[in-house]
């Protein structure tokens, strides 16, 4: 079983660290994992407006466990993905655990660096998917919402209510695809080619929830209420 921990002080770095742990090298931004570990690669990626991502697409050769350390700063972890396994996904938050058997799961989700989170993925495990780290500032322009204390509020009532996880849907799923397989034809800096398609990604995830947060707006729970969750 291997283990991998970091905190949100580290995520420009992040990629650095688990090179590290796994006693390889990274060249031109990608680590392609040890034999020991999988067959497949993460690679990093700078996004516009000073967003950071990480694809990855690999077959585990281990078990793994994710571990990320809870913050005082506000930051958020966008996630789409699709795993194919044959045993159990696990994911904690804080004292809060989930378990998913079924054998593809294909979702997307954000999550907050304001609570301990643990990830469990079986050995054997099909990993694909795209991670992109989002500040509040970012968080806030984008859902339109003016003060960062909404934008916490507001993320929590769609935690509360499961609203801020879905599916993912046909389109983010074929943009999925272009990032994993870039045609090989390509007449475009591979770059922008990447940046472009997560890009959309985000907008057809932050589209939707910005759809929801509209329609359960004014049916919020109290700041009160909002203040013991927290």
């Amino acid at each position: 079983m291997f283990e991998f921990t970091f905190n949100i002080s580290e995520r420009e770095k992040i990629l650095d660290h688990l090179a590290d742990e796994l006693n390889v090298t990274i060249e031109n931004d990608v680590l392609q994992l040890p034999p020991a570990f999988g067959d497949g690669y993460i690679r990093r990626e700078k996004l516009p407006n000073k967003l950071e991502s990480l694809i990855f697409n690999f077959t585990l050769a281990d078990d793994f466990w994710l571990n990320r350390k809870k913050s005082d700063k506000e930051y958020y972890v966008f996630v789409c993905q699709e795993i194919d396994h044959d045993g159990k996904l696990i994911t904690e938050v804080d004292k809060s655990k989930v378990e998913v058997r079924d054998t593809h799961v294909s979702q997307m989700y954000l999550v907050s660096f304001l609570s301990d989170l643990r990830q469990f993925t079986p050995v054997r495990s099909r990993v694909k998917g795209v991670r992109v780290i989002i500040s509040p500032e970012w968080l806030s322009g984008h859902l339109r919402i003016d003060r960062m204390e909404d934008v916490l509020q507001r993320y929590l009532q769609l935690k509360a209510r499961s609203v801020h996880m879905k599916d993912m849907d046909m389109e983010s799923r074929e943009l999925l695809q272009e990032v994993m397989s870039p045609p090989l034809d390509l007449h475009t800096d591979i770059h922008v080619y990447l940046q472009n398609r997560i890009t959309m990604i985000l907008e057809n995830f932050f589209s939707w929830l910005h759809q929801h947060m509209g329609e359960e707006k004014g049916k919020g729970i109290s700041k009160a209420d909002i203040n013991r969750m927290m």
